[in-house]
């Protein structure tokens, strides 16, 4: 048993758990961007420009996105650590709905927030984690596999007893790690890792993060929808892969006639 999950906890739960987050994700991405399908990425725009003619660039790249989260949702290998599927979840959630944003800004000239949830997931616990690093042994409750336990921790801020997560036997004092406590808390603290608690992190129903990333998609592909001439105007990153020097910058982040 992982000393990062819940004592006795067979783990049931997370397989049907991911199997839903899979199709949740291929239903609602066919319901608001259509069916991508490999070699055939250019069908996201057609309705914008000729895919009998040119190649959409930012086509493929929202298609490779998909294909990758379709993967590991799809992916038996972390049925036994959902813990370790988690991380991975907020890192590609982030970075995906990050180069939205990005070339929201390209397109539109803003760039709206960034998903909350996801941002805040992925900064203070996915990936600059330094307020959890010093804590011994976190003990992790999904609202997804714990619903009976986690509605009390989500509403719970600092202490509270009475629960044996660790055992399952002794009664223990947690310090509850929730999202209201990961909003106020970036930095580590010296006096919290060396109290007499089991550090408890509460974790949201899965799902909504993937909400939070397909709202955000619709949003954006609605606006470039919207604006194809400024879409078409928006100088690619990587113009000079050809190798052509005089190449120019105003070629354009969707179209690419000599890929």
């Amino acid at each position: 048993m992982k000393h990062n999950l819940v004592w006795c906890d067979d783990l049931a739960w997370f397989k049907l758990v991911r199997q839903t987050l899979l199709a949740e994700w291929v239903i609602n991405w066919k319901r608001r961007a259509g069916i991508v399908e490999p070699c055939k990425c250019t069908s996201l725009f057609a309705d914008v420009v000729d895919p009998q003619e040119e190649h959409i660039s930012l086509a493929c790249s929202i298609a490779d996105e998909y294909q990758q989260v379709t993967e590991l949702l799809g992916s038996e290998g972390f049925d036994l650590d959902p813990v370790l599927f988690f991380r991975l979840y907020l890192y590609m959630l982030d970075e995906f709905t990050s180069r939205i944003q990005e070339c929201y800004k390209l397109i539109a000239g803003t760039r709206p927030r960034q998903p909350y949830r996801i941002s805040l997931w992925a900064n203070r616990y996915a990936k600059h984690k330094a307020a959890l690093f010093i804590m011994h042994h976190a003990i992790h409750v999904f609202a997804d596999g714990h619903q009976n336990m986690y509605p009390l921790l989500e509403r719970t801020e600092g202490e509270i007893g009475g629960m044996c997560l660790r055992t399952g036997v002794l009664p223990e004092c947690l310090f509850v790690l929730n999202e209201e406590w990961f909003k106020k808390n970036e930095s580590p603290s010296l006096a919290l890792s060396n109290k007499q608690v089991v550090p408890t992190i509460a974790i949201p129903p899965l799902k909504t993060f993937l909400d939070e990333t397909m709202s955000y998609l619709s949003t954006f592909i609605a606006e470039a929808r919207a604006r194809p001439t400024e879409a078409l105007s928006v100088p690619l990153s990587l113009a000079n892969l050809s190798g052509n020097g005089s190449r120019d910058w105003k070629d354009n982040l969707w179209r690419n006639t000599e890929l």
